[in-house]
């Protein structure tokens, strides 16, 4: 089956979203915590009930994977293989979604959500990840060549055997991150946080910049 394809992704109107009060809206608008009614109250419209012994639970409605747009909610959807190329993606809800094999190239995904997403193998060259929430995420066999992943939330990510030659991970916050046999030739991780990152097997040449790491890297012949 071909793979669904949704380039150069419009919006109508401006959205800049790394000022503090757009970033608490998309943070209001992802909340996904049920919200507890007594049993005289309804849910909201778009909303379903689950009844209980004294109370009615209403969760969010179950997100439309087909609308694909800035700041669309996409939680745990399965969009494995897409094609997102050149795609304005800021502020998108990806938690916990499955886009194993998608590919990004030149995308805009400012301060987008992929906690605990599964990215294995996908392509997200020259991709514009600035405050990107990777937390959990599984970015193992990824290339992310040239990619933007300053300040960047990446603890716990899984990047073994990631291409990030040229990536820029200024300020990124890299706590356990897992970067086994990653390629980091040329990357930039000026101020960023690699405590208690695995670094088995990985290398760089030419070498990263910007951290005490890169003294210490094999740099094999390419």
């Amino acid at each position: 089956m071909l793979a669904p394809i949704l380039q150069n992704q419009n919006i109508d109107e401006p959205f800049v979203a790394n000022t503090t009060e757009n970033k608490q809206d998309v943070i209001e608008q992802t909340k996904t915590a049920p919200v507890t009614y007594t049993q005289q109250q309804t849910c909201p419209p778009g909303q379903y009930d689950e009844d209980s012994d004294e109370i009615i639970v209403c969760k969010p409605a179950s997100p439309d994977c087909t609308l694909i747009a800035p700041r669309a909610d996409l939680r745990g959807c399965d969009l494995s293989g897409t094609i997102f190329d050149n795609a304005n993606l800021i502020s998108v809800n990806f938690i916990g979604a499955n886009l194993t094999g998608a590919t990004f190239r030149n995308s805009t995904l400012v301060s987008v959500f992929l906690i605990n997403a599964d990215l294995t193998d996908a392509i997200l060259t020259d991709a514009n990840l600035k405050y990107a929430l990777l937390k959990d995420a599984d970015l193992s066999g990824a290339i992310l060549t040239d990619a933007n992943l300053s300040y960047a939330q990446m603890a716990n990510i899984k990047l073994s055997h990631a291409d990030l030659s040229g990536a820029n991970l200024y300020v990124a916050s890299l706590l356990d991150a897992d970067l086994n046999n990653a390629n980091l030739s040329g990357t930039d991780l000026s101020f960023a946080d690699l405590t208690g990152a695995s670094l088995n097997g990985t290398f760089a040449n030419p070498p990263c910049i910007g951290s005490p790491i890169c003294d210490s890297l094999p740099k094999p012949k390419i």
